[in-house]
This record gives C-alpha cells, sequence and structure tokens, in this order.
C-alpha cells in the first residue's frame, strides 16, 4: 500500500493533514459509509453544538481544501469562500 493511502472499511483515501493532524472530510465520511452524499454534512449540522471547532473539526473554505489537497483539480465551480470541513480522529470517531 502506498504511503500517503489510507483503507477505512475498504474504501482507499489520501490521507490529508491539517494543521499537523490527520483529518477527513465530509464527502470522505459518506464515501467510507456508503452513503448518499450530504448525509454527513446534514449530521454535523444537526449535531454542530457537541463538535469542538480546531479541536474535532476544522473550517475552512472550499478554495482552501482544493489548494491543499487537489491543486492540479478542475476549477471550482460555484462559490470558493463556501466554508466546508475537515475531522480530526475525535471528531469522526463522535
Amino acid at each position: 500500500m502506498m504511503e500517503n493511502i489510507v483503507e477505512i472499511n475498504g474504501v482507499n483515501l489520501q490521507i490529508k493533514m491539517w494543521n499537523g493532524q490527520r483529518v477527513i472530510t465530509l464527502s470522505d465520511i459518506d464515501t467510507v459509509h456508503g452513503r448518499p452524499e450530504g448525509t454527513a454534512k446534514k449530521n454535523f449540522q444537526n449535531n454542530r453544538k457537541h463538535f469542538v471547532e480546531n479541536e474535532d473539526y476544522f473550517e475552512i473554505t472550499r478554495q482552501e481544501l482544493r489548494e491543499k489537497f487537489s491543486p492540479n483539480s478542475e476549477p471550482l465551480k460555484g462559490n470558493p469562500k463556501i466554508k466546508t470541513y475537515l475531522f480530526t480522529e475525535s471528531g469522526y470517531l463522535m
């Protein structure tokens, strides 16, 4: 297995680091658990009060996400300033 790939539930994901911690995106969470796109986002929004920002998750823009993890991909569609979230191990396990 490649060094920058991790397997979760039989799904290979690129290892992502943010502020010195491994993180996972909402999209990755949906993929790993075989859920429809947007399920993790909805669940997070419904339970956000239980999470601690910068401990369980980081709030970043879609542009920051793209620049950090897929800089050579196609240009973003829609507003690049829309917020998205990266979950730390503690946030993911919640």
